[in-house]
């Protein structure tokens, strides 16, 4: 397990009392994150990181949903599209 997991939670006007008890569970994410990027409707987070993958993850349950990992080498960038249907990623090679 990672040691600084990340949380997820809502932004507004309230005080950060009543934020904190609408936080997300924690996404287990590696120390090796090198970028990260939420779908268009919030509800799917994709990570790309040094450890030659791209993982996606479902923000309200905090489980990671997919695991790309035939990268030949580090992936530095990921992004979706802006219907959510497909994401692109930019590595190393």
């Amino acid at each position: 397990p990672s040691p600084h997991p990340v949380r997820v939670q809502e932004a507004g006007a309230e005080d950060v009392d009543s934020a904190e008890s609408r936080t997300e569970p924690a996404l287990d994410l590696a120390d090796d994150v090198k970028d990260m990027a939420f779908s268009a409707d919030g509800s799917r987070l994709v990570t790309a990181s040094y450890d030659d993958t791209v993982r996606i993850w479902g923000v309200a349950t905090g489980t990671e949903q997919v695991v790309l990992d035939d990268f030949t080498d580090w992936v530095e960038y990921a992004a979706w599209s802006p219907d959510g249907t497909r994401i692109v990623t930019a590595s190393r090679t």
